[in-house]
């Protein structure tokens, strides 16, 4: 009769261990949508994630944000209007965010669906290239690498703004694309 609590007992707790881990996994499932596009793809240097078909012949906006960064967060609530302004332009969106460990891939994936973040997400999970874009291309120390939110501005794969204006200074950052855009 013990046995078959302690069995009972056992499939209960197994059973809610299964349901929390399904829950708290669920948003890993996500795989973006039209507008939004998650990339699975593992880069090692920016160069590649610039030479991808999506960025081609295009600007883009460059935000490196963090899932727990709480000024990252509140901007993105300052850019539907910016989006929309350049909505019939070539300009994209494009999302890098650190993250080393599977909570931060799936805080990532629920911000991006809950936000509707329209752009290009990548997550920064390697060393490598998270160290390359700091170096390579902001030609910025390593100690500043985790300093995020980050904006810069890249045109046809240059780096044409390296300071570029957070979406919370609209004018100023509207000024720096319509500069880029030749919009002026």
């Amino acid at each position: 009769m013990k046995m078959k609590k302690l069995t009972k007992t056992i499939v209960i707790i197994i059973g809610l261990i299964s349901l929390i881990a399904i829950v708290l996994l669920f948003p890993l499932l996500y795989s973006g949508t039209n507008e939004i596009k998650i990339v699975e793809q593992r880069f090692l240097t920016f160069d590649e994630i610039l030479s991808q078909d999506y960025l081609q012949n295009t600007t883009a906006i460059v935000d490196i944000w963090g899932t727990y960064c709480s000024p990252c967060l509140k901007e993105f609530d300052y850019l539907a209007e910016i989006k929309e302004k350049y909505r019939d332009k070539n300009l994209k969106f494009l999302y890098l965010c650190p993250m080393k460990r599977i909570d931060h891939k799936v805080r990532w994936k629920k911000i991006i669906k809950e936000k509707q973040l329209v752009g290009i997400h990548i997550a920064v999970d390697t060393e490598e290239l998270f160290n390359d874009i700091w170096e390579q291309y902001l030609n910025e120390p390593l100690s500043a690498k985790y300093m995020v939110p980050r904006y810069f501005i890249v045109k046809n794969g240059i780096i044409v703004v390296p300071y570029a204006a957070p979406p919370s200074s609209k004018k100023k950052l509207c000024n720096q694309i319509d500069s880029v855009l030749n919009l002026k």
